[in-house]
């Protein structure tokens, strides 16, 4: 018996083209969609205020105020390369080499690109920077990134069902929290480049904070603003990671906060001693930049 050979008639080259077209359009108007989605979101203030805050804390390895011998060591420990361009910066490269220190206030305006909360910041003070002058507002890209939903599929976990804000993972700044609209911050800041290929409108003066966690410090430092986490306390949920049915995965169940409940404290931390760590390095890092006279 022959074998029967199936042929398929040839498709209309209008046909072809209009169905790439089609799809095309398709495929533009769900890429728009999916990055509106995040972006109108992060210009509506009370609907970002009401998401989910997904606490991170610091420890004393990352909120003490290391000398560059120790960020050259701890670098080469966790494999950074220790050449001065180590993600956790020294006390006295964070004072003397960030590119732009400025006092400024979180005027609540905010745009979401890039996995950062774009800021707008009113200057009030230069204590140093090129073409910044007090009355400007730059923008300050603030490390926290829209987690979309179903990370783990653990309801209560530290990633939930819900979409909700964490730290970007890039940064090395656990345990920051959002910006506080109306708070007046000292700034440590690097200019942001943006490749010659930027598919969009590259926001102007977009600065980064500097790498570590004092690279923004409320100028009216309290303790009742640093959120202590006794970490040892937290409980536990398992989830399935291979989908056998059984729980062989555990994460901890955070405190749940919003966004804005969030950003009522300057940082989250795990113990008392660190938090008395943080105000301290904090209050003795705006006496030296500052000076004792107002900040403003």
């Amino acid at each position: 018996m022959r074998a029967r050979q199936l042929a398929l008639r040839p498709m209309p080259s209008r046909v072809f083209w209009g169905l790439v077209a089609v799809i095309f359009a398709v495929c533009i108007v769900v890429g728009v969609a999916m990055r509106a989605s995040l972006t109108d979101y992060a210009n509506k203030g009370d609907e970002v205020g009401r998401l989910g805050f997904k606490l991170s804390g610091s420890s004393v390895g990352l909120i003490k105020p290391y000398t560059r011998d120790e960020a050259d060591e701890v670098s080469r420990e966790l494999g950074w390369t220790g050449d001065g361009s180590a993600p956790v910066k020294s006390m006295e490269e964070l004072e003397t080499e960030s590119p732009v220190v400025v006092v400024g206030t979180f005027t609540g305006r905010r745009s979401y690109a890039n996995r950062a909360f774009v800021c707008d910041v009113e200057v009030s003070r230069v204590v140093r920077g090129e073409g910044v002058v007090a009355g400007d507002t730059i923008r300050v890209l603030d490390p926290f990134l829209i987690q979309e939903a179903g990370d783990f599929p653990t309801e209560g976990a530290w990633f939930g069902k819900e979409r909700a804000v964490q730290v970007n993972g890039d940064s090395p700044v656990a345990g920051m929290t959002p910006m506080r609209a109306g708070q007046e911050y000292l700034f440590f800041l690097e200019p942001k480049s943006y490749p010659e290929q930027w598919a969009v409108p590259a926001p102007e003066r977009a600065y980064l904070l500097a790498s570590s966690a004092y690279a923004r410090v409320a100028t009216d430092m309290s303790r009742d603003r640093v959120l202590v986490v006794d970490v040892d306390s937290l409980p536990q949920v398992g989830y399935d990671t291979d989908g056998d049915g059984t729980d062989d995965g555990w994460v901890l169940v955070m405190p749940e906060l919003t966004v804005d409940e969030a950003s009522d404290y300057d940082m989250c931390v795990w113990e008392d001693d660190v938090a008395d760590l943080y105000v301290e390095t904090c209050e003795g890092l705006l006496a030296r930049v500052l000076g004792d006279g107002p900040a403003g």
